[in-house]
């Protein structure tokens, strides 16, 4: 393909214009994403998605809780395609609301920031007065890695056609009646080609969109693409905002096998599933007894999980509760113990370990678990469990919690307290292979960074460990690196223009938290 210049690492938050921000939330614990809004000083977050099927929707909504950031779910693409204009109507009034008070600033977030949060905001800016073509400028010169779905723009240009601005049309028309089609089109892929590591240039992407003339829109997105892309149909799917009703459970909801102390040990996500899919799941695998990770008070799937055990005719006897959140700052040692007597109780009976992912809250109790009954290690733990579930990434306050309830077994057990040497190396192996993972179950929706091997995470990790001293510090740099997300800090450049950009990045943060403060010393 020819040569065209790098449009570099794609942030994970953009700034569209004053106030309004677009980015994406996919694979972000409620922890991270939390995290995201106060850096950014976020009041209002729409978050684009289905609650019934996005992991990342479930994540926002725990993430809001206890900052006060006001939450408004925008649920694209629904079943009802009629429906789409609606959605981003209330969406868009959301933000009119938000923006009227100088005080606020919103975020329009979605998985991976390039497809429905990118149709929302293109919905505002059109409300405010732009045409289309120039809401999509505005949007892609603030971020390149946008590729909004032909069933949003379709619903975009019907939006348009309702302010009386153009003409919809349901076949493509020639490039010339509507140049916004081919400019839509063409970036899309483009974009998409460039998220896949594929260096096309534009003039190949528009050239390939001017042969699929005459197209269904939807068509003419997809040839482009596979043109582009060299994919097939089916492989261009992860970049579909059509529903995934088809796709059955998500990839968290696999059971697997926890080898080691029973057959009858298991482990999986439970994020998202209905409290019938949860009953017929825990029938499916014969499961009599559950651990569920969760604070009951704000995760859906505890609550869910209790209700499928009155339809599955399980008592509540037995279910144990151990009610944590997935952060870093969260307690779980003081509660691996009671939680491994319940695993333990009733030998023969199969018991499930459940969280939301089934990758960090559940994961740590089994790791547990499988230290106190097998005598082994945390890291011989991990890798057996991790021998069963590769979709493992334990935050590094879990990982340090582990490794505490292994020296106090092995002072009990042994007269010996575990070396900083190998505890180190517990950090680094896990949060290695917690990046890993984040960025492999973040390939099925199109973000993160295709063949990304343990060998290159591993290198990823020595940098973050030289830009940051806590491990958790060092988790959550590692995982942006090995996502190849807002990687402009770790650009190799001066510390003077570094120090330059955050402390302008500082004053703005600075000036809107002041003006919050007043306001609340207001009320």
């Amino acid at each position: 393909m020819a040569a065209t210049a790098n449009p570099g690492p794609c942030p994970q938050v953009s700034e569209v214009q004053d106030r309004l921000l677009i980015g994406g939330v996919g694979g972000g614990s409620p922890g991270a994403i939390g995290l995201l809004l106060q850096t950014h000083a976020i009041t209002h977050l729409i978050v684009c998605g289905r609650v019934d099927q996005d992991v990342h929707v479930a994540a926002a909504r725990e993430a809001v809780v206890d900052g006060g950031t006001e939450l408004h779910v925008a649920a694209l693409v629904p079943e009802d395609k009629s429906d789409i204009c609606r959605i981003m109507d209330n969406a868009v009034a959301f933000i009119q609301d938000a923006l009227d008070d100088e005080l606020n600033a919103v975020l329009v977030a979605c998985s991976k920031g390039a497809s429905r949060s990118v149709a929302v905001v293109l919905a505002y800016l059109m409300s405010r007065g732009a045409d289309l073509a120039s809401a999509f400028d505005l949007v892609a010169s603030a971020r390149w890695r946008i590729w909004p779905s032909a069933l949003l723009v379709d619903s975009l240009m019907t939006l348009e056609a309702r302010a009386g601005r153009c003409l919809k049309q349901e076949v493509l028309p020639a490039t010339s009646s509507l140049p916004v089609l081919r400019r839509i089109g063409a970036h899309a892929a483009w974009a998409t080609a460039w998220h896949n590591g594929i260096h096309a240039s534009r003039a190949e992407a528009e050239d390939l969109w001017d042969q699929c003339k005459g197209l269904p829109l939807e068509e003419a997105f997809a040839k482009c693409k596979q043109a582009l892309l060299g994919k097939s149909t089916a492989e261009l799917e992860l970049f579909s905002d059509q529903p995934r009703a088809t796709y059955g459970q998500p990839p968290h909801a696999q059971v697997d096998n926890i080898a080691g102390i029973s057959d009858d040990l298991k482990i999986c996500g439970l994020g998202g599933l209905s409290a019938s899919a949860i009953a017929s799941m825990l029938q499916k695998h014969c499961v009599k007894r559950v651990v569920v990770c969760g604070k009951p008070e704000r995760d859906a799937h505890v609550s869910a999980v209790k209700d499928a055990l009155s339809i599955a005719g399980i008592s509540t006897a037995d279910l144990h509760i151990v009610p944590v959140r997935d952060s870093a700052s969260e307690d779980l040692g003081s509660l691996l113990a009671s939680a491994i007597d319940f695993v333990m109780a009733v030998p023969g009976r199969a018991t499930l370990i459940a969280c939301r992912q089934g990758a960090s809250r559940s994961a740590t109790v089994a790791i547990a678990c499988l230290v106190h009954e097998l005598k082994v290690s945390v890291l011989e733990a991990f890798n057996q469990l991790a021998a069963s579930r590769w979709r493992l990434w334990p935050n590094a306050g879990f990982v340090r919690q582990l490794l505490a309830f292994e020296d106090s077994l092995k002072l009990a057990q042994q007269g010996e307290r575990t070396t900083d040497e190998y505890k180190e190396q517990v950090l680094r192996k896990i949060g290695i292979h917690a990046a890993w993972a984040t960025n492999k179950h973040n390939l099925r929706t199109g973000s993160g960074q295709q063949g990304l091997t343990i060998q290159e995470v591993e290198k990823f990790w020595n940098q973050a460990a030289r830009q940051a001293e806590e491990p958790e510090e060092r988790y959550e740099l590692c995982k942006s690196l090995s996502l190849g997300v807002d990687l402009t800090s770790f650009d190799a450049e001066p510390d003077s223009k570094r120090a330059c950009v955050d402390i302008g990045a500082e004053q703005k943060r600075t000036k809107r938290f002041v003006k919050m403060d007043i306001a609340c010393s207001m009320n």
